[in-house]
């Protein structure tokens, strides 16, 4: 089922294995949480927990996101959940990472393979005098947890730095490009170091001087070889599509969100509504879920008034844009 609209896909249509999706489980049952709760409304189900190299897309993960924000109601989870993501979680971009001459090479390295890193974000590794950074720029989905998925990505950094080189990294400022959240007091203490808010980017600096630091574990043959993999991976993962019936469903709403004929899933729509309810979710909330994501994408491009951004997602009147963009449920 070929999904090539002739537009780039929005993070939400990407793909994703469960490794994120099993650490916030971790992390939230931990606080008490139940792995049902976490994953309502994603198709996701307790056993596929099993199984983490089953892909989903980004859309079913970000949703696991919002239910751990309202379950945990601590408004920086992420910086929990990023931690818990270890390097080997990346498959082969892990061991390209691990195994590379200089911690410069891995950053690099990982930041050449987007799908294969999971990130809401395009990371770029910039060197400026004696100061390194990995910036954070193009957030394409929900505004309402770019927080937490600012959050998630660089504690995430942090996590693969300090498990490639085996030890602390010395981090000298944290720029964030949004105001200070109910949790700004973590920052410093998780990063020791200043943090600025309202910041013109989102980056995580350090000495560029450790950008030659040589890694623990390096080791040319094997580099070469996980880079390969890496470069063979992230040529499948561009040509991906949703396999289960949620994924499934989100592509199609994704290709025309304002689409009431669902006859390409072969089921007939009571045993679609059904098994949509089986997992705790609904063609509307999906198809919200997909409007916000594609009018944040849309309405930060000049070409697209709010007139044709309501029409490309299915709305009759501007209005109710508007409307499904100040509802955070």
């Amino acid at each position: 089922m070929s999904r090539d609209t002739g537009e780039p896909r929005s993070a939400a249509q990407r793909p994703a294995t469960l490794h994120t999706v099993i650490c916030a489980e971790k992390v939230l049952s931990q606080l008490g949480a139940s792995v049902d709760a976490l994953l309502r409304g994603t198709g996701i189900l307790p056993e596929h927990l099993d199984q983490p190299d089953t892909m989903i897309t980004h859309a079913q993960e970000i949703i696991v996101f919002a239910n751990a924000l309202l379950l945990s109601g601590d408004s920086g989870i992420g910086l929990a959940i990023g931690n818990a993501i270890p390097v080997t979680a990346y498959g082969c971009r892990g061991t390209a990472m691990l195994t590379s001459p200089t911690l410069e090479v891995s950053l690099r390295t990982a930041y050449a393979y987007p799908l294969l890193g999971i990130c809401y974000f395009h990371i770029s590794l910039e060197v400026s005098g004696d100061e390194a950074r990995a910036v954070l720029r193009n957030y394409t989905y929900r505004p309402d947890l770019l927080v937490l998925n600012t959050d998630v990505c660089l504690a995430a950094i942090r996590r693969e730095i300090m498990g490639i080189l085996g030890r602390e990294l010395m981090f000298s400022r944290i720029t964030l490009g949004f105001p200070a959240p109910p949790h700004a007091d973590r920052y410093s203490e998780f990063f020791g170091c200043p943090v600025e808010f309202d910041a013109a980017d989102t980056a995580v600096s350090f000495p560029a001087a450790e950008l030659a630091s040589p890694l623990p574990i390096a080791h040319p043959h094997a580099f070469e070889i996980a880079h390969r993999q890496c470069e063979k991976k992230e040529a499948e993962l561009a040509r991906w599509v949703p396999g289960d019936l949620v994924g499934r469903l989100l592509a199609l709403l994704f290709e025309n969100p304002g689409r009431k004929d669902f006859e390409q899933l072969g089921l007939s729509l009571s045993t679609l509504q059904r098994r949509l309810r089986e997992v705790g979710t609904s063609i509307g909330e999906l198809r919200a879920g997909v409007r916000r994501d594609l009018a944040t994408r849309y309405r930060n491009d000049a070409q697209y008034s709010p007139k044709k951004v309501a029409s490309k997602l299915g709305f009759k009147q501007p209005e109710s844009l508007n409307r499904l963009l100040s509802d955070k449920s």
